[in-house]
């Protein structure tokens, strides 16, 4: 490397700029560089430095961060100046200026996907270097002040959206943050608590509390009607528990309740049964009187386990393991295991056989465009026909699969399935459709997930373009850096991503932005009674604009009504999936679907 390190007074334009530019010449031939360098002094910068290769240009940048790079297209050895400025470009965002006297068309074209910000036609005269010099300086000046006004704004939709999202709009319960955030500390201060009383002499309980058969009330008296029975039911439980307990609304008629340490089992299956007496009180809402139940399920900390999210699957699975028994009941973890321990491993053994035995099936959700109301692809729904115990819900198979490694096996038979029926559609001459897939983070975690992808997309011969993965915050903040890498390694086949479940976990939009996402969907929690809530509302408009400043799609998720549509629509959200247009289908049926024309009507 040649290093210019003389003081050269110049009649710059713009003196100061040069004068605080560093330049980095890459240039092989040595007496060409050095008189590029001279006028580069004669014109007021003060440092430049030569480097004659592309591997010393790209260390040269790495450790010095020159402010522009004038790099020569045709360098010698192994890397040329187009190799070396697309790396440059990449990981610094430095501008580069290109060197050439002749250069091909397929040259050309290589060099215009690294973005350059000019090009030097050799030889060049010492005017057209400092115009072409100061231009690029200007131009990534500019460039660099969007780029802070635009995180700027992304920070504060976050901020604001993170304010938003503190509070379940409809019963103002705490959301699922704040949830886990109690836990923590509540968990720190039980370690202090019971070292100072006696090893294991407390256990704290999770209560997983799920009304059974609400869906039949909005179905029935309508979602008004659901919304404010739910907000009564929010008081009456809020009223039966001490004023320590923490309520969190987790889906649309499922809580979770964190209490006070306990000292026995017996303490924590009594809070239960208070609970449930509570809510079998009939409620009168609008004159009408109505007859509830639900179905708890119990975990403990730490005797079933010391972290959050097992803690809360488990108490989810035997809540609905008492949902299966009929209702209006608890049940705790620790009962599961010793009493109905052949139950689920019958469920499990038979889960071994559900692939063998063709027990899984695949439903199909229509996606639907919001400004043309016309269907554009579908969401495959994962649904196990039990041929004892009828449909089983994901949320009771999924887990035991996750925990069995069965779903390494189903996973692969979901995408292979859905591979599959696309190729159908597409060789019966259906119009373009694209079909997602959700993706578990046991499936995204293995090392080998892109590559069995890529073999299916081989093996059915489907365009990658058509397919979308679907993928939770969860999954992707448990490690940044692993998940953009598999991200990247997703997109390099041509598939797109959405992330799932948006705003609903612990995500920073600061993580988000090193994602490389196609789709953010709006989780149903914040569609439901977007039309009549100012929060809820506020909330979803902040997503999308969000989420296009991001310049990603917008997939609103559990649209059941009209105003939640023309809500929707007035925000300018793309895509929308729900029972106002269609609930989960067979394949057959969704054909059907898209070959007769079935459109949204869409608000004027």
């Amino acid at each position: 490397m040649v290093k210019e390190e003389h003081m050269v007074n110049g009649t710059a334009l713009n003196q100061t700029q040069s004068a605080r530019a560093t330049v980095l010449i890459v240039e092989d031939e040595l007496l060409v560089a050095e008189n590029i360098a001279r006028n580069l002094k004669k014109q007021g910068y003060h440092t430049v430095d030569i480097v004659t290769s592309g591997e010393e240009a790209i260390v040269q940048a790495q450790f010095h961060a020159p402010t522009i790079v004038l790099m020569d297209i045709m360098l010698q050895g192994e890397i040329d100046g187009i190799a070396a400025a697309g790396t440059i470009r990449q990981e610094l965002g430095l501008p580069i200026i290109y060197m050439t006297a002749y250069v091909d068309d397929v040259t050309l074209e290589r060099a215009k996907l690294t973005e350059p910000y000019g090009y030097l036609v050799k030889p060049f005269k010492p005017y057209d270097l400092k115009t072409t010099i100061e231009i690029a300086l200007q131009k990534h000046q500019s460039e660099q002040e969007r780029q802070k006004q635009y995180l700027s704004r992304i920070k504060q939709a976050e901020q604001k959206l993170n304010q938003l999202a503190e509070r379940d709009p409809l019963t103002q319960l705490p959301t699922w943050p704040v949830l886990q955030a109690q836990f923590e500390q509540r968990s720190s201060e039980w370690r202090l608590t019971d070292r100072l009383v006696s090893a294991s002499a407390l256990l704290m309980p999770i209560f997983y509390l799920g009304l059974d058969r609400y869906h039949r009330i909005g179905h029935h008296w309508g979602y008004q009607f659901s919304d404010q029975l739910l907000k009564a039911i929010t008081t009456r439980m809020t009223n039966a528990l001490s004023s320590s307990s923490l309520i969190t609304r987790i889906d649309i008629s499922e809580f979770v309740i964190l209490t006070d340490p306990v000292g026995s089992k017996d303490q924590a299956e009594a809070i239960a049964q208070h609970l449930l007496n509570q809510i079998a009180i009939p409620f009168r809402i609008n004159q009408q009187e109505i007859f509830l139940t639900a179905s708890i399920g119990i975990a403990f900390y730490p005797q079933d386990d010391d972290q959050f999210n097992p803690l809360l699957r488990r108490s989810r699975r035997v809540m609905h393991f008492a949902q299966q028994q009929g209702g209006n009941t608890y049940r705790s973890f620790t009962h599961l295991l010793r009493s109905d321990l052949v139950d689920r491993l019958t469920l499990e053994t038979d889960l071994h056989y559900a692939l063998e035995r063709q027990e899984l099936r695949l439903y199909y959700q229509p996606k639907v465009n919001l400004r043309t109301g016309k269907i554009t692809g579908a969401e495959a729904l994962l649904r196990w026909q039990h041929p004892k115990q009828g449909m089983i819900p994901p949320d009771v198979f999924i887990p035991i699969a996750e925990e069995t490694g069965l779903i390494e096996s189903i996973g692969a038979w979901v995408m292979q399935t859905a591979c599959q029926q696309l190729r159908t559609w597409q060789q019966a001459a259906m119009p373009p459709l694209k079909i997602a897939i959700n993706l578990s983070v046991c499936q995204f975690n293995q090392s080998q997930c892109h590559q069995r992808i890529r073999r299916i997309l081989a093996e059915t011969q489907v365009n990658p373009q058509s397919l979308e993965i679907e993928l939770t915050e969860s999954t992707l903040i448990q490690d940044i850096d692993l998940a953009v890498h598999r991200l990247q390694d997703l997109k390099l086949l041509g598939i797109q991503i959405a992330i799932d479940d948006f705003g609903t976990g612990y995500s920073s939009l600061s993580h988000l932005y090193r994602f490389q996402f196609d789709i953010l969907k709006l989780d149903r929690s914040f569609v439901q009674n977007i039309h009549m809530n100012p929060k809820n509302g506020a909330i979803a408009a902040a997503i999308i604009s969000m989420a296009h400043q991001l310049n990603l799609k917008v997939v609103a998720e559990g649209v059941e009504t009209i105003n939640e549509l023309a809500f929707l629509y007035e925000h300018q959200c793309d895509e929308m999936q729900g029972y106002l247009f269609s609930r989960p289908v067979p394949a057959e049926e969704f054909a059907a679907l898209v070959r007769m024309g079935k459109q949204l009507v869409t608000p004027a």
